[in-house]
C-alpha cells in the first residue's frame, strides 16, 4: 500500500503534480482567478486508488477519464460538486455520490469549502468478484444508479471503509505496515459496492429520448433552486414537460411524486448541516434556508423521516460517539 499528501497554492502546480502521477493531464482553474488551495491525500493498494480532496477557495479541473481499467466513485462530504461527463451532469450536494463508468472528458466545478471522497476501482478484480457472486460484470454495472443518496440507499459502509484506508487528514492509518489487511479491506470494499449499490430495477427503467432529457433538466434544477419557494407547476414548465408527464416521470424513475422528492432532498440538506455545518446557526435558520417556512410542519417531516427531533440530532454533533471509521 501506498499513501501520498500533497497541497497546492498553484493552479499550475497542482495541474504538474496530478498529470503525473495519474498519467493523464489534468488542468486546473481557479474560481475567483486569484486564490487558490487545493489538497489531496491519495492511497494506493495494487490497482485501488482512493483520494480524498479539500479546497478551501473552490476549482475546476478538467480530465480524461480513458477505459484505463478503472471506474470512479464521487462521493460528495461538503460543499457542491457539478460534474460533467459526455452528456450527463450530476450535481452533488453533500451525502450524495455518483458513479462514472464510461470513458470520456471529465468537467468538474468544485465550490468554495469543499470535501470529496473519489475511489477508482479497477474493473478486472471488479468484474471477478461481480462474476463470483452470480453477476454478469458488464451488465451489472451498466445497471447500477449513476446518482445516489449514500444514507438513504445504505452504502455508506463504501466509503466508511475508503476513509479508513485514506487515514485522517495525512495521519498513517496503519495500513502501510499491514499489507494483508489493507488488501482484505480493498476487496471487503469492491464486493459491498458489487452487492449494495442501488440498481435501476424494473419498475425503474433507465428513461430514454426527450422524457430523460426534460427529467434530467427538473432534477438540475430542483438542486440549483432547493431553498426556494416554487410550485411543481413551475418545475414542470422549466422541464419543458405537463404536470402530469413530470408526475409520471418522478414515479417510474423513483417512485415518488415530485414534491415527495424535493421535500426528501431538503430534509436530507438540513440533516447534514445540522450534523456538520456552522454550530451557531439555529435549528429554524437552517430549515427556512431549505425551503421550509412553518417548523411545527418541518419537525413533523423531519421525525418521521429520521426518527428524531432535529435538536436531537444537533445533539450528536456536541456528544459525538467514537468512530474511527468514519471520517469528520
Amino acid at each position: 500500500m501506498l499513501k501520498s499528501f500533497f497541497c497546492f497554492e498553484d493552479a499550475q502546480e497542482a495541474q504538474k503534480v496530478i498529470s503525473s502521477k495519474f498519467s493523464s493531464e489534468a488542468y486546473f482553474n481557479t474560481i475567483n482567478e486569484s486564490d487558490f488551495q487545493f489538497s489531496f491525500e491519495l492511497a494506493a493498494i495494487q490497482a485501488l486508488y482512493l483520494w480524498r480532496i479539500h479546497s478551501e477557495t473552490g476549482y475546476r479541473t478538467r480530465y480524461f477519464a480513458a477505459d484505463c481499467g478503472r471506474f470512479e466513485l464521487h462521493y460528495a462530504e461538503q460543499g457542491t460538486f457539478s460534474i460533467r461527463i459526455r452528456d450527463a451532469e450530476y450535481k452533488l450536494r453533500p451525502g450524495m455520490a455518483c458513479l462514472l463508468s464510461t470513458p470520456g472528458e471529465v468537467e468538474i466545478t468544485a465550490s468554495a469549502g469543499v470535501r470529496k471522497t473519489v475511489i477508482a476501482i479497477p474493473r478486472n478484480r471488479y468484474a471477478a468478484i461481480a462474476t463470483g457472486l452470480g453477476l454478469d460484470p458488464q451488465n451489472a454495472l451498466q445497471g447500477y444508479k449513476n446518482l445516489v443518496a449514500v444514507a438513504d440507499e445504505g452504502i455508506e459502509a463504501v466509503f466508511d471503509i475508503a476513509g479508513v484506508i485514506v487515514g485522517q487528514h495525512g495521519e498513517d492509518s496503519g495500513l502501510v505496515a499491514a499489507p494483508q489487511g489493507a488488501y482484505l479491506l480493498k476487496e471487503a470494499l469492491i464486493t459491498i459496492f458489487v452487492q449494495r449499490w442501488p440498481r435501476r430495477s424494473d419498475d425503474q427503467p433507465v428513461l430514454e429520448g426527450t422524457e430523460s432529457v426534460a427529467l434530467k433538466r427538473a432534477v438540475f434544477w430542483i438542486q440549483e433552486h432547493l431553498g426556494e419557494d416554487f410550485t411543481v407547476t413551475e418545475l414542470a414548465r422549466e422541464a419543458g414537460m405537463s404536470v402530469r408527464s413530470l408526475q409520471s416521470a418522478f414515479k417510474r424513475h423513483y417512485n415518488d411524486t415530485p414534491f415527495g422528492y424535493i421535500q426528501k432532498l431538503r430534509l436530507q440538506q438540513i440533516h447534514h448541516d445540522l450534523l456538520f455545518g456552522e454550530e451557531k446557526t439555529s435549528i429554524s435558520e437552517i430549515a427556512a434556508r431549505a425551503g421550509f417556512a412553518h417548523m411545527s410542519y418541518f419537525a413533523a417531516k423531519y421525525r418521521a423521516l429520521y426518527g428524531e427531533t432535529p435538536s436531537e440530532t444537533r445533539n450528536k454533533r456536541r456528544n459525538p460517539k467514537p468512530n474511527p471509521n468514519r471520517m469528520q
